[in-house]
């Protein structure tokens, strides 16, 4: 039977800690929206390229945008599509579902 142990705090704390290449990663919330709706961006500059595509990848639209929020397009029914958002060297695409 075990009965003593010891444990490495530092050890522990190191595995649960965020690191800052984690923090960094380019965010957008909220990811089910209507078309009214306003999707945030966080851990980007002020200026990103985004570009709406369908879910055949046919790109809809692109634009910059200078700050840190996307309106839905007009033109966009409700369905699913995917919004790829470009800081620099930094992208990340994320599926958006645009709700009624």
């Amino acid at each position: 039977m075990l009965t003593h142990f010891n444990i490495d705090i530092k050890k522990c704390s190191e595995l649960t800690n965020v690191t800052s290449a984690q923090t960094e990663q380019i965010l957008c919330y909220p990811t089910v929206v209507s078309t009214n709706d306003i999707i945030k961006i966080y851990n980007a500059s002020e200026n990103v390229n985004v570009s709406w595509f369908d879910i055949k990848g046919t790109m809809l639209k692109n634009n910059e945008i200078h700050g840190n929020e996307i309106s839905i397009p007009d033109n966009l029914q409700p369905g699913i599509y995917f919004l790829k958002i470009q800081d620099g060297t930094k992208q990340v695409t994320q599926k958006i579902i645009i709700s009624h």
